[in-house]
């Protein structure tokens, strides 16, 4: 399924899918991401594929000189030697950017024992458009990947250079070989941790050689938020695979981000909501606003605070929160704050309200 937008490179799934390996370390640490809903976009040099951002630019170059020689003036000739280094200016940009790749296929045997360490690991389903829209201010540019006998050569005249289009010329491309992984990309400003709406994380399906023990793991941890879990097998008398929707053993009860996690008030049911979050990733600076149901001790509010931190703001060196009660009365002044500055959390409660 595909939303169709505006010209044939932004033919948009639904759906794209993460594969993730299963030894222990590796599982701990992309469990750990998914708890804190945030992932991690390599560095081109870290990718495993040498030849990324490829491109031969003679056709370029070669338009660009006789477009040169034919211009009368000696402004008009900077103007082009100010479009060139532009272009040098993308280029190197897009060398320093972070890429989080991910496939359109969640049955693929190859792409299974490529990078879900021979089955023994778990894919992750995401829906795109959420995944997309979980920070407006951040700059990602989603777009397939093409599999091509050659590196593009991007001509001068194209009007593709003068748009977001040169991003994916410079790292939309692949050899044929690797087209099989069905690769759809988010090229974000830098590598490095991404946090995204939790929402954004429909299903995970697991691996047909999954230990018994990762999945309970995961399942627990993962509870309370709607996510759908399947088990992945062979089909009979064929070399494809399958799934089958699991029942996931800690109910469906939609609980994450609407109370307050029951390990905080030793089992008492506390909602609360967001009313209005915002996070600026150039200052790694975080804004929220929230509203619990009740009153909580400030040990309970210190660690409720350290929670939407971790969950929230994952990459955040500064989180500003506000904390205002359920039909409080209106006195211009929150409850209670908590403010997270150089790795430390400190918490006030306002007791005259």
């Amino acid at each position: 399924m595909f939303n169709r937008k505006k010209g044939k490179e932004n033919l948009r799934p639904d759906l794209v899918y993460k594969y993730r390996g299963g030894n222990d370390t590796i599982f701990e640490r992309d469990l750990s991401s998914l708890e804190r809903n945030y992932f991690w976009s390599s560095s081109i040099k870290a990718l495993n594929d040498p030849c990324e951002g490829i491109i031969n630019w003679d056709r370029f170059n070669k338009q660009s000189s006789i477009v040169a020689d034919l211009l009368d003036s000696e402004q008009k000739k900077e103007k082009l030697l100010g479009v060139n280094k532009a272009i040098e200016g993308l280029d190197s940009t897009c060398q320093k950017a972070g890429v989080y790749s991910l496939s359109t296929t969640s049955n693929d045997e190859l792409l299974w024992a490529h990078y879900s360490d021979s089955h023994k690991g778990f894919c992750i389903e995401y829906d795109l458009n959420i995944l997309l829209k979980s920070y407006q201010t951040n700059r990602v540019f989603p777009f397939p990947v093409d599999y091509t006998n050659r590196p593009p050569s991007p001509e001068f005249f194209e009007t593709r250079i003068k748009s977001n289009g040169m991003i994916k010329e410079i790292l939309g491309f692949k050899s044929k070989r690797w087209e099989y992984e069905k690769e759809y990309r988010l090229v974000t400003d830098s590598p490095g941790i991404h946090s995204y709406n939790s929402k954004a994380l429909k299903s995970i399906y697991f691996g047909i050689r999954m230990v018994e023990e990762h999945k309970q793991e995961l399942m627990k941890r993962l509870k309370g938020r709607g996510v759908k879990y399947f088990q992945m097998s062979l089909s009979p008398k064929s070399y494809t695979l399958c799934h089958k929707r699991l029942v996931d053993p800690n109910g469906d009860r939609l609980t994450y981000m609407n109370y307050l996690p029951q390990i905080i008030t030793k089992g008492k049911q506390v909602g609360f909501e967001i009313k209005e979050k915002q996070y600026w990733r150039l200052k790694k600076r975080g804004d929220i606003t929230l509203e619990i149901e009740h009153p909580i001790s400030e040990s309970e509010l210190k660690q409720f605070a350290e929670f939407i931190k971790n969950h929230l703001f994952s990459e955040a060196d500064s989180v500003s929160m506000l904390h205002y009660l359920k039909n409080q009365e209106d006195l211009g002044i929150a409850w209670a704050t908590s403010h997270f500055r150089n790795g430390e959390i400190n918490v006030k409660i306002n007791n005259f309200i």
